[in-house]
């Protein structure tokens, strides 16, 4: 994780995984791609926003509950998410701000229905 910009934040579980990210202050705004999977993170790392580059998020396989309102509002270049996985994820998430997102995974997530105004807000989603 040489070039990540997020450093742990007292966010190490028992078992040595990582659970909560906060952003560094040396973070920069020009990071394309983000992968968190596998980190047992137990909130989204509303950091994320900040990534203004970011075009690709992996985040599947943590333990989050919720992804807040406006969490990618910052992120216009995200063309591929997975949230594989997210079981404990309910809601579809908020994904305003991601005109761009051109693929995103929801495989073993917790998700049942999606919004009805998708299509509107993802114009060029071409993989669910």
């Amino acid at each position: 994780m040489d070039s990540c910009s997020f450093r742990a934040d007292a966010g190490w579980s028992s078992e040595g995984f990582l659970f909560r990210l906060s952003p560094s202050p040396s973070s920069s705004s020009s990071q394309e791609q983000q992968d968190l999977n596998y980190n047992e993170l137990q909130e989204f790392p509303v950091a994320i926003r900040t990534l203004g580059r970011l075009q690709e998020l992996g985040f599947h396989n943590n333990n989050i509950k919720a992804i807040p309102e406006k969490a990618f509002m910052g992120n216009p270049l995200l063309q591929t998410m997975s949230l594989n996985g997210a079981t404990d994820i309910q809601e579809f998430p908020d994904l305003k701000g991601t005109s761009s997102l051109e693929v995103l995974t929801l495989t073993r997530a917790g998700i049942r229905l999606l919004p009805p105004e998708m299509c509107q807000q993802l114009p060029r989603l071409r993989v669910l």
